[in-house]
């Protein structure tokens, strides 16, 4: 671990805390100001819709965490009170980079990264741990307060960016934080530290409302930017992301605030970070991707006795297919280093089979799936039967391409959205719409110009809206050099920015003068990871 700490004792932190005094203060943005930080970002305004408005509100006095809470002070959490986390479909390939542990719920971390912010809790998490302290959460007022002051400054610092406050994520370092709490000055009027390493979780007073008026309908959300940012706008203290208050995202942190002081309060702590590292960039594997292969006549395609062809491949390293418990399997890249596609295929039910979304809520026999892997991990399979109904899936990677097809029987028919892509990837896991795309020719639309959907309530949520020949949809890097291309045809593509998530819909189904876009026999898709030459 690239960082050295001295003094770490979590229960001291539980005890650092600042004052921050009765009063009125100015909350939000005015649309101007809104206009203004899109224009600087080049985006379209709407890409602000959901950050607070400008309000003269009043607070209580009260005390707030110096420190985001850090994974010592959560796994002292969890010993004390057994407190757990249900291992279910939506963990899959978000555990792997936050590195939380085992499917008991319990974490298990190593003694040299317990100085980092614990990240992955979702609200009902932090809650519980503030209330075991005699805390809460702040209100989203509090919080914004606790950074901006009483003077209606834009950042905790100042009025315009300042570097050296945050880390700024250029768009090619891991998704795994490895920044420790107090690793940048600490800032704003009240001397907090840790601003924008991880989004806070905040209670609602203005709910989220989409554009048509729909309000969010959940009571917390997260505040403030993250370390897998990169937009200077998400750094605000007025930035607000929902999309559910049950998400665990790899940068979702905390801290909590107490009406009185504590009786053993702790004002300048004696943790300190003697030195980091900062994130070393990560570089897309263009020498992998374009190294020789082998081309065999046939596609790799399973067939029923479970035997595939050879593999092709135009890169010296395959694409590996990894399946997990349930209807969900990971797709790694050799090129793309540190990046896990995520597929569930289905994310919902399909009748008396389960999806992914079931496990482990649901009886193991409803969501299990008996899965089939070809030895070198390029080609795999389920086929499920009961009650005199069948599905059968699988997929195949063929050089920079996974393809996938399904058939099923005696069942209704199922949406074609049904299928859940999710992305971890160093160069494409954008929260701010700026990865998202739409090819069209030698023109790009990136999702972050274009405006949010009229219905949207959750800042998480985005689309492409209809993707129509010749268009194609996809990913397109940081650095716009590689690229995750979708299926060519006529396609809504939708989803949420935990991840982010995209669902890829033929037909135009969700689009009210669109095809119903249901499936009632078979259908499939693909996803073709490319690097320009």
């Amino acid at each position: 671990m690239a960082h050295v700490v001295s003094h770490y004792d979590p229960e001291e932190l539980d005890r650092s805390m600042a004052r921050v005094p009765a009063g009125r203060f100015l909350f939000g943005l005015t649309p101007e100001e809104k206009r203004a930080q899109a224009e600087r970002a080049g985006v379209h305004p709407d890409m602000l819709h959901f950050h607070s408005d400008r309000r003269e509100l009043e607070t209580g006095e009260f005390w707030i965490d110096r420190f985001p809470v850090t994974r010592g002070q959560f796994l002292r959490f969890v010993q004390a009170t057994g407190h757990k986390i249900l291992y279910n479909g939506w963990l899959v390939g978000w555990i792997d980079l936050t590195g939380w542990g085992t499917q008991t719920g319990l974490p298990v971390f190593a003694p040299e990264t317990q100085a980092l912010p614990m990240v992955g809790v979702n609200a009902e998490d932090a809650a519980a741990y503030a209330a075991w302290l005699g805390k809460r959460l702040p209100t989203e007022a509090e919080w914004e307060k606790a950074w901006r002051g009483t003077d209606g400054r834009l950042f905790p610092w100042g009025n315009a960016w300042q570097d050296g406050y945050a880390f700024r994520n250029p768009g090619n370092t891991s998704l795994r934080v490895s920044i420790p709490v107090g690793a940048y000055p600490e800032t704003g009027p009240h001397g907090l530290s840790s601003y924008g390493l991880v989004a806070e979780w905040v209670k609602v007073l203005f709910p989220p409302r989409s554009k048509s008026g729909a309000a969010d309908p959940n009571a917390h959300v997260l505040a403030g930017g993250a370390f897998a940012h990169r937009q200077e706008y998400s750094f605000l203290p007025t930035n607000r992301l929902s999309w559910a208050q049950q998400m665990r995202i790899y940068d979702s942190g905390f801290r909590c605030v107490a009406d009185s002081p504590l009786a053993n309060l702790v004002s300048t702590s004696a943790y300190r970070v003697e030195s980091f590292d900062p994130p070393k960039p990560l570089a897309i594997r263009r020498d992998v991707y374009l190294g020789e292969g082998e081309a065999p006549a046939e596609p790799p395609r399973m067939r029923g006795n479970g035997s595939a062809g050879a593999s092709p491949s135009r890169a010296r390293e395959k694409i590996r297919l990894v399946p997990y418990r349930c209807t969900t399997f990971g797709i790694e890249v050799p090129w793309l280093p540190e990046s896990l596609w995520v597929l569930d295929c289905p994310e919902g039910d399909w009748e008396v089979f389960g999806g992914a979304n079931a496990w482990p809520s649901q009886p193991e026999e409803f969501w299990s799936v008996p899965w089939e892997v070809e030895a070198d991990g390029t080609a795999i399979r389920y086929l499920r039967r009961k009650s005199g109904k069948r599905v059968l899936f699988e997929a195949w990677a063929e050089g920079d391409t996974v393809r996938y097809r399904f058939e099923i029987e005696n069942i209704a028919p199922v949406r074609a959205g049904s299928f859940c892509l999710k992305c971890f990837s160093p160069f494409f896991s954008s929260q701010e719409r700026f990865t998202q795309a739409k090819f069209e020719g030698g023109k790009v639309t990136r999702c972050c110009s274009l405006p949010i959907a009229q219905d949207s309530s959750a800042s998480f949520g985005w689309s492409l809206g209809e993707v129509l020949p010749p268009a194609r949809a996809g990913y397109l890097s940081y650095d716009g050099t590689a690229k995750v291309l979708f299926p060519e045809g006529d396609f809504v593509v939708s989803g949420n920015g935990w991840p982010p998530c995209t669902h890829v819909t033929p037909g135009g189904w969700g689009v009210a003068s669109a095809k119903s876009g249901l499936i009632d026999k078979e259908g499939g898709g693909s996803f073709t990871f490319r690097v320009e030459g």
